[in-house]
């Protein structure tokens, strides 16, 4: 497999940086220079010609071609999707180059990258990438290694958190280590129910499992 990277346009509008640093103020301080911008992975079998390329690049030309904000300030970091997950706007844009004949683009992904002013110690710059993804969904890259964006996880075996007899604590020690993204808020919400969940509803779960339930907001798209 093969990486290619290729530039992409702005991520975010001039009124939507605007209103992106006004929410940043509380966490991260006043930021000047915010910019952010596309950076498009493709995963390729084989080296595209030139036609090909022209081809790709053309796909990935998109949106507004007028008072685009100017890139500014030093790159802090790149938010990606999460590990071993493969973003919506993959799917449609891998279809996308399938059905244009670009055969040896096996994937192409898509991230965002950061810039602010380079006076910003670094703890402002993680508050800045902290305050600017979803850490259910995305992670952010810091080191420009985007190797492991096509990476592909082993499924792993069903496993439970003793959040009845644990409490707080038991979720807390998951939410750390299985990179759940629940925050103080959605932890604080347990054990307000009992829950069972019938043995064979999972693949390996023999047993009945008592938990609890957490509220979930789903959002969709259509």
């Amino acid at each position: 497999m093969e990486l290619m990277i290729l530039d992409g346009p702005p991520a975010l509008s001039k009124f939507a940086l605007v209103k992106h640093q006004n929410l940043l103020v509380e966490s991260a301080g006043q930021v000047n220079g915010l910019y952010a911008e596309y950076v498009h992975l493709l995963s390729l079998s084989a080296p595209l010609d030139e036609s090909e390329l022209a081809r790709a690049s053309a796909l990935l030309h998109y949106g507004p071609e007028q008072d685009l904000p100017v890139r500014t300030g030093q790159e802090i970091g790149v938010v990606l999707p999460r590990l071993g997950t493969i973003s919506p706007w993959s799917s449609k844009a891998s279809d996308i180059f399938a059905i244009c004949g670009l055969d040896k683009v096996l994937r192409v992904e898509r991230g965002v990258r950061w810039f602010v002013d380079s006076g910003l110690e670094a703890s402002e710059a993680d508050a800045v990438l902290t305050a600017s993804h979803d850490r259910m969904t995305e992670r952010v890259v810091v080191d420009g290694d985007f190797t492991s964006v096509f990476d592909t996880l082993t499924p792993q075996p069903l496993s439970t958190v003793p959040v009845l007899s644990g409490g707080r604590d038991a979720l807390s020690e998951a939410n750390r280590q299985l990179g759940l993204a629940l925050s103080e808020d959605e932890v604080a919400k347990t054990k307000r129910a009992r829950l069972v969940i019938p043995a064979g509803t999972y693949p390996g779960q023999a047993e009945d499992v008592v938990t609890t339930s957490l509220p979930v907001v789903a959002y969709t798209t259509t």
